[in-house]
């Protein structure tokens, strides 16, 4: 199949191309925010980082969207074996959206502690932890655009949205609402615990990351592989190709 499609570099600078509204959006969202934090004299990145750490993933991960449009019946004639396509047109989307993320965190870390931000953990850490969460992201975005071609993208910013409402009731009241912090509801949500562990690993030993680590990719591995089904079955006229 590799062989019937551009090199990756061409295929990632054709990606990035396709999504120029939406990276200057970004672009311009950033650059904003940034400008709000260096003149409150209060710069640390972490607003900056946040918004594009979260938003290229979503920017550039949305292929299974085009499975309920009329695309599906024309794979049939075509040499190419549809589920291992769109795998690799989310390695491409996933692969710009740590890259970027690395790059811009790659910026925004020296300019922060040139205005004098004083990081809790190593910056480089930092850097790590938002190209995982990019990842991830990618991953969560690459299944939930499959199963819900029309809102997968509302479905990623939800499911990171109730996530981070857990993390804030949980820290609130520990006691009295043991269920939000039960394992059946850990596996659903996102893994912003681990990723926060990870963040905070400073002086620990290289052995205590492999569960966090372990967790973190098995997440991101099966909303890939909730997507990989997802094509199969609208290939194959299942229910969900169907409804379409």
């Amino acid at each position: 199949m590799t062989r019937r499609l551009l090199p990756l570099p061409s295929r990632i600078n054709i990606l990035l191309r396709s999504r120029i509204g939406p990276l200057l959006v970004l672009a311009l969202a950033a650059a904003a925010i940034s400008a709000i934090d260096l003149r409150a004299g209060a710069f640390s990145g972490a607003a900056t980082g946040f918004v594009l750490v979260i938003g290229l993933p979503l920017a550039l991960t949305t292929v299974g969207a085009d499975l309920r449009r009329g695309v599906a019946p024309l794979w049939v004639q075509k040499p190419v074996e549809p589920v291992r396509f769109y795998l690799a047109r989310f390695g491409e989307g996933a692969l710009a959206s740590v890259g970027l993320s690395v790059v811009v965190m790659s910026i925004i870390i020296p300019v922060a502690l040139w205005s004098g931000w004083e990081p809790v953990t190593h910056p480089l850490r930092l850097a790590v932890v938002g190209a995982l969460v990019s990842f991830v992201l990618a991953s969560v975005a690459f299944g939930s655009c499959v199963i819900l071609p029309r809102a997968g993208q509302v479905a990623t910013i939800t499911l990171l949205g109730i996530t981070v409402a857990r993390d804030l009731v949980e820290l609130l009241d520990p006691v009295g609402l043991d269920w939000i912090g039960s394992p059946a509801v850990r596996m659903i949500l996102f893994p912003l615990t681990p990723l926060v562990e990870i963040r905070a690993a400073d002086g620990v030993e290289p052995e205590s990351l492999v569960g966090p680590l372990a967790w973190v990719f098995c997440y991101a591995a099966a909303w890939i592989g909730i997507g990989a089904i997802g094509i199969r079955r609208a290939f194959s006229g299942g229910a969900w190709a169907r409804s379409s």
